[in-house]
């Protein structure tokens, strides 16, 4: 019997994934790249139930496009009264554009799911919602991101020509409060020690 899929749609963890962030952030351990992705499958308008092969490609484009990761195999997968729900890792391919997911089916036939034969495309593509993009966020901490602040490149900050601005002499309060003159035309750094203000 040939599996008619009706509808599908994806539900992700975010509440899962917000509480394992904020575990991993009391642990100091990083999250990886993976996610939930629960969906839901019918045939021939009644509730698909039984073993799945699925197959999944995440795209930049909601039709056409360019395919983004390598294409993930999930063999065997329960469906029962038909929701499914598969650990999905397409790596660091969240950036902060909008991703879609395609998603491709079969009842399992003893056949890996590395084989094609006998897998529906399922239409339209399921646009993914900001819980996977969210992995975005953590290379926020690393100084390899530095690429991503203001649209400036890393080098940008480490030219102290590119570094302007004033500092409020509130902001310098305790012990090297008043003690630095920075001067800019020649680039010259002044200071003074306890020592030397007290002579």
């Amino acid at each position: 019997m040939e599996l008619e899929i009706k509808r599908i749609f994806g539900i992700f963890a975010g509440v899962a994934a917000l509480v394992s962030f904020t575990n991993a952030v009391l642990a100091q351990t990083p999250l990886g790249t993976s996610f939930t992705y629960q969906g839901e499958l019918t045939n021939a308008a009644a509730p698909a139930t039984g073993l799945h092969d699925l197959r999944f490609r995440l795209y930049d484009a909601q039709t056409g496009g360019l395919q983004v990761g390598s294409t993930l195999c999930a063999d065997n997968v329960n469906v029962a009264a038909g929701r499914f729900s598969a650990t999905l890792d397409f790596g660091a391919q969240f950036t902060g554009q909008q991703r879609w997911l395609e998603i491709e089916v079969r009842s399992d036939a003893g056949l890996d799911c590395g084989d094609a034969t006998g897998m529906v495309v399922l239409s339209p593509r399921q646009p993914l919602s900001a819980t996977p993009n969210a992995l975005f966020a953590l290379n926020a901490g690393t100084a390899t991101n530095a690429a991503q602040l203001n649209g400036q490149a890393g080098s940008f900050y480490q030219n102290a020509a590119n570094l302007t601005g004033t500092i409020p002499g509130a902001r310098l309060a305790g012990t090297y409060a008043g003690l630095l003159t920075f001067n800019n035309p020649g680039n010259l750094l002044q200071g003074r020690t306890r020592a030397s203000e007290r002579a």
